[in-house]
C-alpha cells in the first residue's frame, strides 16, 4: 500500500506545480499569460492544494473538539 504524505506537503506540492506549469507552460507576454489552457490547469490545480489544505484543517477542527 502507498504511503500517506502530510496532507499540507500534499497542498503545497499542488501549489508548486501550479507555479510550475505557469512559467514553463503558459507563456507570459507582458502582463498576461498567452496559453489560456496552461492557466486554467494552473488554477485547477491550485485550487485541488487549497482544497487539501481545507480538508485537513477541518478534520482536526472536529478531532479535537
Amino acid at each position: 500500500m502507498a504511503e500517506l504524505k502530510h496532507p499540507i506537503r500534499e497542498a503545497e506540492r499542488y501549489l508548486q506545480n501550479a507555479r510550475q506549469m505557469l512559467s514553463e507552460k503558459a507563456g507570459k507576454e507582458g502582463e498576461y499569460y498567452s496559453d489560456r489552457k496552461y492557466v486554467k490547469l494552473a488554477g485547477h490545480a491550485a485550487w485541488c492544494g487549497i482544497l487539501v489544505a481545507l480538508c485537513l484543517i477541518h478534520t482536526k477542527h472536529f478531532i479535537n473538539t
